[in-house]
């Protein structure tokens, strides 16, 4: 537990009935929001993207929807956070390898190995291959790479 907030909690902020500037209170407080280990969610009169929240909603029954998502799948979602967090600032080749480590990381977890037991069998399997060719062929001329 860090900060004092349990594993599947989800920190929800309500600004329906606040009168002062959400805006400047999300940035005065953003850099503690990027330090949560939990989602943060501001709930809204209106969308609005707010500084530091995770995400921003203005229907109170989505609010409701969410927590019980992350309630359900504690690990995940704070991996998901995490690696959103994280890849904001970063390069598209950097944002995929951060990306990788939390698939990866996801894939060895009770989490993941509930819901794939949940799927039909005929889901499991992997799809027939139409073709033993490569699955994607590149080509570059020049400057410019094409698929083929």
């Amino acid at each position: 537990m860090a900060l004092g907030i349990s594993p599947g909690a989800l920190l929800t902020v309500d600004f329906t009935g606040f009168e002062g500037d959400a805006e400047a209170v999300s940035a005065r407080a953003e850099a503690w929001l990027r330090r949560l280990p939990c989602p943060s969610l501001a709930l809204t009169t209106t969308p609005a993207r707010l500084a530091g929240f995770d995400l921003s909603v203005s229907n109170p029954a989505e609010v409701e929807r969410i927590a019980s998502a992350v309630a359900a799948h504690p690990v995940s979602t704070t991996i998901l956070v995490q690696a959103l967090r994280i890849i904001e600032g970063l390069s598209a080749q950097s944002a995929l390898v951060v990306e990788s480590l939390a698939f990866a990381a996801l894939q060895q977890g009770e989490e993941f190995r509930d819901w794939l037991a949940r799927l039909p069998a005929s889901s499991r399997e992997p799809a027939a291959n139409a073709t033993d060719g490569p699955p994607v062929l590149v080509d570059r001329k020049g400057r410019n790479w094409t698929s083929c």
